[in-house]
């Protein structure tokens, strides 16, 4: 199963972002990675990603705009 994930972002006024690079690194149960750089689309930036065995998966997002660098990171679960 391929898996869509967006990330949103928007300005202090609540306008989103359309511009910067985005990218998600996604670990499974048994540590294998997959990296994935994402484009602009609905009002997000998107990927998508191989996440067809049932688990629990640590994702990383990391986004750079200009000299601005944001991180987050989450845990998704597949049953």
């Amino acid at each position: 199963m391929k898996s869509k994930g967006l990330m949103f972002l928007h300005h202090k006024n609540h306008e989103p972002v359309e511009k910067g690079k985005v990218g998600f690194l996604i670990k499974n149960n048994d540590g294998k990675k997959q990296k994935a750089m994402a484009m602009f689309m609905s009002n997000g930036f998107g990927i998508t990603a191989d996440m067809k065995e049932k688990g629990v998966y640590a994702i990383t997002t990391k986004a750079v705009f200009g000299k601005v660098k944001l991180m987050d990171n989450f845990i998704h679960e597949i049953k």
